[in-house]
């Protein structure tokens, strides 16, 4: 982190070395990660006392990313020196965050809407928020700084109020949110159908004087849906919003289109399709609101009757049993410019105004659907018998009980049934049945890929620290397999288990997360030749030995890179 300009450059070299020598220095960590409800800059949230979290990290971590992100297998295994110069054992003594209604006032360390103060905790995640009342549309920005137990930076003594001493590190980086439509009332957009039609094109033009200095639009669809303006999507979202029981609840997401608009004549444009609908609902419901600033004023374009509609290229888009949501498209209906201002082509309607479903609307809290890789098709085979509901609870029983062996057979083998048999067929996503009957890519049961997190690398949450506070590493040596590279971004930080065997021997590096603990299980032939960076274990710095246990010694750890090593 850089410290923020002096206000005035000293006349000479040696003034501002001498400056410099006289300011403190910070806490030696960096912190990332700012998350807002456990998303990052998220939009439109509707919580009003929103939790936020951060990751802290040394100023230097080469140790930990290279255990994390070296790129052949096994090479973090010899790529870290013994007994590297990294802390171990750090945690946070105490935090203050600050949150602002502009970013000026951030950068001056102005909370008006929330100065927690320092607050003597270690903790870093759902830390609620505490300030003055949030409101709807509300746009709140925020930093945080912490206090560390290890900090070398200062040696006084504790203070009298107990708080711990040290300086604190520096400001993070500014992160924020937006506030949605908290309330009923603050949706001043009608909601709308196209008639019957299971996949219509609605759009709406309307005027500016000038661009707008701000912009969101509310997206509250019972359907699917995909928000254009001016002829370009917004965002990379698919199959938004996320699924809901729409007797219940309606999902709504938020975009800032600011970059979008223009002066002069503006075209909003919304691809509806039916979604996740079995029976009741037989056409999507929409309601679009603008929310945008203009010269300072307030402006609002919302869906209501003077919105028009068309069929668009998709003629059949219908769910049920059976009948997967197919899809059929009519390139003759297309309209290239169906979404931007002045479009003449096609015959459009008048949107149909409805009353007010009785679910209730919410911000979608979950991260959107995204396209992350095409894979081409390979082949389309016919294959016919078997379910696999029960997967998951297998791979969960087969874990506790200390089987990964069996469950590494089941991942590998190429006979039916078994995922090695859809590798074998051409599979390359996960099928709903052992046979591939029903649908071939299928996320519900992909739990052999959380069973390599857990399983193989040994990344398991401890119960009696929620949340990845306390960590257990236990790795499953099983079968042929001479090597796993594995790392999961928890909410405290990364994470790093990467183990590798050969000639009788196991090497297993381990990364730790500052503010967390973990409790490690190291598979030896005895306990006495279990090493940590080249040390017996009991030599080792911040390594202390609990117990025996399963063929297993068990140790515990602060935060911190470890190399444990062990004949078996």
């Amino acid at each position: 982190m850089k410290h923020h300009p002096a206000r005035r450059i000293a006349p000479t070299l040696l003034a501002v070395v001498a400056t410099l020598s006289c300011i403190p220095a910070a806490s030696a960590a960096n912190l990332t990660n700012l998350r807002c409800e456990y998303r990052d800059n998220p939009l439109g949230i509707d919580a009003e006392k929103p939790r936020l979290s951060w990751v802290i990290e040394e100023r230097d971590q080469n140790a930990g990313r290279a255990l994390a992100n070296s790129e052949k297998p096994g090479e973090a295994l010899t790529g870290m020196a013994e007994g590297n110069s990294e802390v171990r054992g750090q945690r946070q003594t105490a935090y203050q965050v600050l949150i602002a209604s502009t970013p000026e006032l951030l950068a001056e360390d102005q909370g008006d809407l929330w100065d927690s103060g320092k607050v003597v905790s270690d903790q870093s995640i759902q830390v609620e928020y505490a300030g003055k009342p949030l409101e709807s549309r509300m746009i709140c920005h925020w930093k945080v700084r912490v206090w560390l137990k290890d900090d070398k930076t200062d040696n006084r003594q504790p203070t009298t109020d107990n708080s711990p001493p040290g300086k604190p590190s520096a400001w993070s980086q500014p992160a924020g949110w937006s506030i949605g439509l908290l309330k009923p009332a603050d949706w001043q957009a009608k909601w709308v159908k196209a008639g019957g039609d299971t996949s219509p094109w609605l759009r709406k033009e309307f005027n500016l004087t000038k661009s707008p200095e701000r912009a969101m639009a509310f997206v509250n669809v019972k359907g699917y849906y995909e928000l254009y303006v001016n002829g370009k999507k917004v965002s990379d979202d698919v199959l938004a919003p996320a699924v809901s029981v729409y007797k219940k609840r309606s999902l709504y997401n938020t975009y800032d289109i600011r970059k979008y608009l223009r002066p002069g004549t503006n075209c909003v444009g919304v691809w509806l399709g039916l979604g996740l609908v079995f029976r009741g609902d037989i056409a999507p419901l929409a309601r679009v609101q603008l929310d945008m600033s203009v010269g300072g004023k307030r402006e609002v374009v919302g869906t209501d009757n003077t919105w028009t509609w068309t069929s668009s290229t998709h003629t059949k888009n219908r769910w049920g049993w059976c009948g997967n949501g197919g899809e059929h498209i009519d390139m003759r209906r297309d309209i290239p410019d169906w979404s931007k201002a002045g479009c003449a082509g096609g015959k459009w309607s008048t949107v149909e105004e409805v009353a007010n479903p009785s679910a209730v609307a919410s911000a979608q809290s979950c991260p959107p659907n995204r396209i992350i890789k095409t894979i081409p098709a390979v082949s389309c085979t016919e294959l016919r018998d078997t379910g696999m509901l029960g997967t998951y609870f297998l791979f969960q029983y087969l874990q506790q009980a200390g089987r990964n062996d069996l469950a590494f057979t089941m991942a590998t083998q190429e006979d039916f049934p078994g995922w090695g048999y859809m590798l074998k067929n051409g599979a390359t996503t996960m099928w709903e049945q052992w046979d591939g009957y029903w649908s071939q890519i299928h996320s519900c049961y992909t739990c052999p890929g959380g069973w390599m997190y857990q399983g193989l690398a040994g990344i398991l949450p401890d119960e009696t620290g929620p949340g990845f506070k306390k960590i257990i590493i236990k790795p499953g040596v099983v079968g042929d397999l001479t090597w796993v590279k594995c790392s999961y971004d928890s909410i405290h930080g990364k994470i790093v288990s990467n183990w590798k065997r050969e000639s009788g021997n196991l090497k297993l590096d381990v990364t730790i997360p500052i503010n967390t603990t973990a409790t490690v299980y190291v598979p030896p032939k005895d306990a006495d030749s279990v090493t940590e960076s080249g040390l017996p274990t009991a030599k080792a710095d911040g390594v202390k030995f609990l117990r025996m246990e399963s063929g297993a010694a068990v140790y515990e750890v602060g935060s911190g890179s470890y190399r444990f090593g062990s004949r078996r």
